[in-house]
């Protein structure tokens, strides 16, 4: 580094860098060769505008700069630079105690006692000065440090110790405010009162000090929790325990001094630092145990020889002094647990080539994120149709939909994905999306491969044309995209009602349609896709140019004479430039010289005589697909057959459990030798970039299954079609909720063309069985998995209504029809329809009884009790959920224990029973996080947070909310996380941090208008009403307040109403356009039971809060 700061400062490298400022080793110069190392700290260029973050600094700079003492760090010098401020302080070589630890625990070996209390007895000197420290006129400052920690302590290799960072000190003289209750420091360092909101004292440091020794004497962490919010509960229970527990030998008379240190109540601890550290060295003394600073020196030069000997200019040295102060808790995280998988068969390969393709795709979807894009790469190169490109890409420049249109197998789909593609060459900034239509019949088919594209959810419309409208919004939120839908042609029928109205909603959005017909919507302006250029006596053409790189990707690798360039040529004059015909016919040359495939192709076409000249270029087409269906030896015949039932394509692991072959040649070498002869195509899904799939092309699909209708067996390769994947359809079902949760919910998406073909099947067999029946129910099983946690959840429910009327006609298995009932009376529930959602349960409920299905019946107690919850019957809810809870525990469904326990929980909060609610929660997390249910997990931990919200800590309840949060968006759970995300920006509300609180609530709003959950949206614009009435915006307050009341009238949830009601009563006495009696009577009709029924405030938290609220706004009476 050659930069210099201050006239005098030249950088050399840089320490640390932290939320505020960065630290440097400098080289200070002066008069006459002078020179020194220094510390120089300065903040970072985009806050040095901020008048609040220079405040900051310049107070951490007045507070240390009058610090003089043997063991705090000092400043020598504060300036400006460049715009922005530094200070400077003495250069320490040393290391800190974070450092000395984890030396310590790499070698295995104690830090010998008398080293590590001669360093915080030393440590505990420099803080009582700075505690004790007084202004000019006499008066203390009352300097508390607030951020004690091992990396805020510092021995250098003389063995001096040093405080450093009083970068969040409190001072009695700052010139800016620091507010109580203002949780700052790392999590783990911290004191209860400092979670408390307490005003702090020197205790507070002296109890992070405490906590320095305890971890220096035993080299584990006092307050180890596998997330930051638990860390902060831990620090306010403050059970500690006593280093015996850890280090057995521990000595009886040390362990009290550190337990004084560390009692909960400051009035407990030690009075001042300096008593502490008197009784350190009192034990010191009293054990005669040698201590020095030149031990200690002589101790750390022998843990780091090589620093110590180096000096600080070695860019191999530990970093001498701490990074900026961080709030989160500094720790090591959990490793992720590996995925299980759902079998235990070892996956055959794939062949070398398609291995290749595979890298190629993981390597181009690696910056998917950056690139806002979900296109993978084909396994082939796109050769020619420069024209069809260039003319394609000029009617996308003027008008928003081009169509491209051609009959099968013309390149349709690699034409348009060649134009996607060089559009990430500049990329819009909404996005380029390729959405599969391949499988697509129906409207809402469409919706869902859209919403899969975008990676967004469709979820919780209430109709097909709602999810139109909410995909068309969503488009419109992405801005100027560029959209391919491939595939079109059995959809045109569907492209007014569709793409028609999202050409509408989002006017910014432009689409490449791929379709065998135009759509004949306004402004659509049709690319019709020919054959390729075929060889002239000036050029060879794009024909040939695209048979030989295919035949080159099959195989072939030889040279052409001027004879096989001819034979060439003819090939593709006789296939005519038709591109899957071309590339058929090029899978052979690689056994086949070109004059004897020219032959071949030939005695062909003329054994069909005119049958081909009468199809015209489709003739062409099919002939030859049915020639390389005639090179096919017996075996390969039938696969290609078969393969037609797969939908949406298939693994190679799928291959071999369903296909059934003549002969004993391996599943593995016929598909392979089907791909090598271009008659499968090798593809990756964008939920899965890490498997690679094959498929039939359209063409190629039509006339194989016009092959396997044509023999028998049919029946029996279904069944083994439907009995794979409704295996595999019941493993994912259990894996959802396991630490594979969200690549299983990606293999149900991959999967689900394949398991709506079982169930379209097995509901339309004719004559209907209940056989037949219990394969919907199973496919509707996995299929339930995947669509009540991505919806659309119309179709999830018309799928459901179709399953469980056929299991009705055949009279399958009641514990079957019993599960089918739960899981639609779950979607009813997920839309509001709660009536005839417990009604179902009830119904569900009493067949798995009659069963005898413990394990089942133990699920549907838990969804029972979860509906009982909505509609505030607690005591039902508690009833149920606990004998969920004992149900699978005798049985051993740890998954199920898991959810209801997580479930029971929030329902005792609920009922205020905290003390409960908390133990149910722990034993929630234990088995979550045993599991990976990562769900039930941020349940448990969002629960915490709603208990800590009822007791009033608002700082606990805020971590343990943002913990949630994070948790729901690493796995994609958007309902849930956009409720604690609501949750915690009402904490924010209740603690009058408005602008944070608005952050939270509208972006929760957002979430559940996304979602068309009208119930949570409407509760969370009740709290956003109320935000605006608490900031003087009565007008705005009493829109969003309008707003709240259309969307909960719409969901009918009257405990919802009346918790808005108490709501618009405050908002009311807040613009005083309420009587205080009027309000005061609400509330209390709020609080007080009506007849037999109890109180609403008892049935809801929701009422509680709002009730607490407008009590806040009241006063005392």
């Amino acid at each position: 580094m050659s930069e210099v700061v201050g006239g005098r400062y030249a950088l050399l490298r840089k320490l640390a860098e932290g939320g505020m400022a960065e630290v440097f080793l400098a080289r200070q110069t002066g008069l006459e060769g002078f020179e020194k190392l220094v510390v120089l700290k300065r903040i970072l260029p985009v806050h040095a505008a901020n008048p609040d973050f220079v405040k900051m600094f310049i107070d951490e700079a007045r507070t240390a700069a009058d610090l003089r003492h043997p063991n705090v760090v000092s400043v020598t010098d504060v300036g400006r630079d460049a715009g922005t401020y530094f200070i400077a302080m003495e250069y320490l070589h040393g290391v800190d105690l974070s450092q000395l630890v984890a030396r310590s625990q790499q070698l295995g070996e104690r830090v010998p006692l008398e080293h590590a209390l001669q360093i915080v007895a030393d440590a505990a000197a420099g803080l009582h000065y700075a505690h004790t420290k007084k202004d000019l006129q006499g008066q203390p400052l009352a300097i508390v440090h607030r951020d004690v920690s091992p990396q805020n302590v510092l021995v250098t290799f003389d063995g001096l110790t040093k405080v450093l960072d009083f970068g969040i000190a409190h001072a009695r003289r700052r010139g800016t405010k620091t507010d109580v209750g203002v949780v700052k420091g790392k999590y783990g360092y911290l004191s209860p009162e400092q979670l408390e909101g307490a005003s702090l004292d020197a205790r507070s440091d002296l109890f992070a000090l405490g906590i320095v020794l305890w971890e220096l004497t035993t080299l584990r962490r006092l307050f180890d929790r596998p997330s930051d919010a638990e860390v902060l509960r831990a620090v306010m229970e403050c059970r500690v325990p006593r280093p015996s527990t850890v280090v057995p030998d521990y000595p009886p008379a040390l362990e009290d001094v550190v337990l004084t240190a560390l009692a909960p109540r400051r009035e407990q601890r030690f009075a001042d630092c300096q008593a502490f550290g008197r009784a350190l060295e009192e034990y010191l003394d009293q054990r005669r145990l040698p201590h020095s600073p030149s031990r200690v020196s002589q101790y750390l030069k022998s843990l780091f020889p090589d620093f110590a000997r180096e000096g600080p200019l070695s860019q191999a040295a530990p970093v001498p002094l701490a990074a900026e102060t961080s709030t989160r808790a500094e720790k090591p995280r959990a490793p992720k647990a590996p995925s299980r998988p759902t079998r235990q068969d070892k996956p055959r390969a794939v062949p070398a080539e398609a291995l290749g393709f595979l890298g190629e795709v993981q390597r181009f979807v690696a910056h998917g994120s950056e690139r806002r894009t979900n296109l993978v790469p084909p396994a082939t190169p796109f050769v020619g149709r420069e024209g069809d490109v260039r003319a394609v890409e000029s009617l996308l420049a003027r008008h928003r939909l081009v169509t491209v249109v051609g009959m099968g197998g013309m390149g349709k789909t690699r034409l348009a994905w060649h134009v996607a593609e060089r559009a990430l060459a500049s990329p819009p900034p909404g996005g380029v999306w390729m959405v599969d239509l391949a499988e697509a019949r129906t409207r809402d088919d469409v919706l869902k491969a859209v919403a899969r594209a975008l990676a967004v959810d469709v979820s919780a419309a209430d109709t097909s044309h709602d999810s139109v409208t909410q995909t068309g919004r969503t488009l419109a939120g992405r801005g100027d995209c560029l959209v391919v839908l491939d595939n079109f042609e059995q959809l045109v029928g569907l492209g007014a009602e569709t793409l028609g109205a999202w050409l509408a909603s989002a006017p910014k959005a432009r689409f490449v349609v791929t379709s065998r017909e135009a759509l004949r919507l306004p402004g659509e302006k049709v690319h019709p896709l020919q054959p390729l250029a075929l060889p002239t006596p000036e050029a060879d053409g794009d024909a040939v140019d695209f048979f030989l790189a295919r035949a080159k990707a099959a195989g072939f690798h030889g040279g052409l004479s001027s004879a096989d360039a001819d034979a060439v040529k003819a090939i593709v004059r006789a296939l005519e430039g038709w591109p899957l015909a071309l590339e058929l016919a090029a899978a052979r040359l690689a056994a086949l010289s070109p004059a004897v495939l020219l032959e071949r192709l030939e005695q062909r076409f003329q054994a069909l005589g005119g049958a081909v000249a009468e199809a015209g270029r489709q003739g062409t087409l099919w002939n030859t697909i049915d020639w390389s269906w005639q090179l096919l030896d017996a075996s390969e015949q039938a696969a290609l057959s078969q393969i037609s039932t797969f939908r949406g394509g298939f693994t190679l692991e799928a291959a071999e459990a369903v296909l059934l072959l003549p002969g004993d040649r391996d599943t593995h070498d016929v598909v392979e030798a089907l791909w090598r002869k271009s008659l499968l195509s090798a593809f990756v899904a964008p939920e899965a970039p890490g498997q690679v799939r094959l498929t039939l092309l359209e063409s190629i699909q039509e006339f194989a299954a016009a092959k396997l209708a044509a023999v028998k067996g049919e029946a029996r390769l279904r069944a083994r079609h439907a009995a794979h994947y409704l295996a595999l359809g019941d493993a994912w079902a259990e894996a959802v909720h396991g630490h594979a949760a969200e690549e299983t919910l990606q293999l149900l998406e991959v999967e689900r063309p394949n398991l709506n073909e079982i169930f379209e099947r097995a509901i339309n067999a004719a004559p209907l069985t209940a056989e037949s029946a219990t394969t919907a129910l199973g496919a509707l099983h996995a299929l339930d998995a995947l669509l009540s946690r991505k919806g659309p959840y119309h179709s999830h429910l018309a799928l459901l209504d179709a399953g469980i009327e056929v299991a009705q006609r055949a009279n399958v298995d009641r514990a079957w029809l019993g599960r089918a009932l739960a899981e639609r009376a779950n979607a009813r529930r997920q839309r509001g329809q709660l009536t005839q959602a417990l009604a179902e349960l009830q119904e569900a409920l009493a067949m798995v009884q009659a069963a005898e299905d413990r394990p089942l019946e133990g699920r549907v107690r838990g969804d029972l009790g979860l509906a009982l919850h909505v509609t505030g019957d607690l005591e039902g809810a508690q009833e149920n959920l606990e004998a969920s809870v004992e149900l699978a525990t005798e049985v051993g469904d740890e998954a199920q224990l898991v959810r209801a326990t997580s479930q029971l929980a929030v329902v005792l909060v609920a009922r205020e029973d905290l003390a409960e609610a908390l133990t149910r929660c722990d034993e929630a997390l234990l088995g979550a996080r045993r599991r990976g249910d990562r769900v039930s997990e941020a349940r448990a931990l969002g629960t915490l947070g709603a208990v800590y919200l009822e007791q009033g800590q608002l700082e606990l309840a805020r971590a343990f909310f943002a913990e949630a949060v994070d948790h729901c968006q690493k796995v994609g759970e958007k309902r849930l996380g956009a409720f604690f995300l609501g949750r915690l920006g009402a904490t924010f509300l209740q603690a009058g941090e408005l602008e944070s609180a608005r952050s939270c609530l509208g972006d929760a709003v957002s979430a559940f208008a996304e979602l068309s959950d009208l119930r949570h949206e409407g509760l969370f614009l009740s709290h956003l009403a109320a935000l605006e009435s608490r900031a003087g915006n009565a007008a705005v307050a009493a829109v969003t307040l309008d707003a709240a009341q259309a969307r909960l009238e719409s969901a009918r949830d009257p405990l919802l109403l009346g918790a808005l009601a108490l709501t618009r009563a405050a908002v009311g006495l807040e613009a005083r356009a309420l009587p205080a009696a009027e309000a005061q009577r609400q509330l209390d009709l709020a609080l007080t039971p009506q007849g037999a029924a109890p109180a609403a405030s008892t049935r809801s938290e929701e009422v509680r809060l709002a009730a607490r609220r407008l009590g806040q706004v009241l006063g005392p009476r």
